[in-house]
């Protein structure tokens, strides 16, 4: 049994063919790789509306990342929370070290700004953002 195919389907397979493997669409980032890295996470959604960042920089000072920030508490009582810092590679990796990795305590009143100045604990980064979390 012979089987004839139109020129016409032939050029629409191979339009769909084609259409399945466009190069022109980007590959899914990496598991390991940041894929949106977002300068503050709060652990819990109570977060959002108690703490405000009020000044987040960073600059490259003599090779190293160099980072300012300040938190303010707008609740109208005590928030004993943890916080890290997490950074990110020129190719978008996250890079931790053993001091990085670890949560440090914090404790603002109501109202209260918290600040921190500092270079990166991490020689190699890009770039910088905070994780807090919420302790009761």
């Amino acid at each position: 049994m012979i089987v004839r195919v139109s020129p016409r389907f032939c050029a629409l397979l191979l339009l769909l063919a084609g259409c399945a493997s466009d190069p022109s669409t980007p590959p899914s980032p990496a598991p390991d790789r940041v894929a949106d890295f977002t300068p503050l996470r709060l652990g819990q959604p109570y977060l959002g509306g108690a703490l405000e960042v009020t000044r987040f920089s960073q600059e490259r000072i003599a090779g190293s990342l160099h980072l300012r920030t300040a938190v303010t508490n707008r609740t109208g009582s005590l928030l004993r929370l943890r916080w890290r810092f997490r950074y990110v590679d020129l190719d978008g990796w996250e890079r931790r070290t053993r001091d990085s990795a670890m949560w440090r305590e914090a404790a603002l009143g109501a109202g209260e700004e918290w600040r921190w100045e500092g270079e990166a604990e991490v020689g190699d980064a890009a770039a910088a953002g905070m994780d807090w979390r919420y302790e009761r």
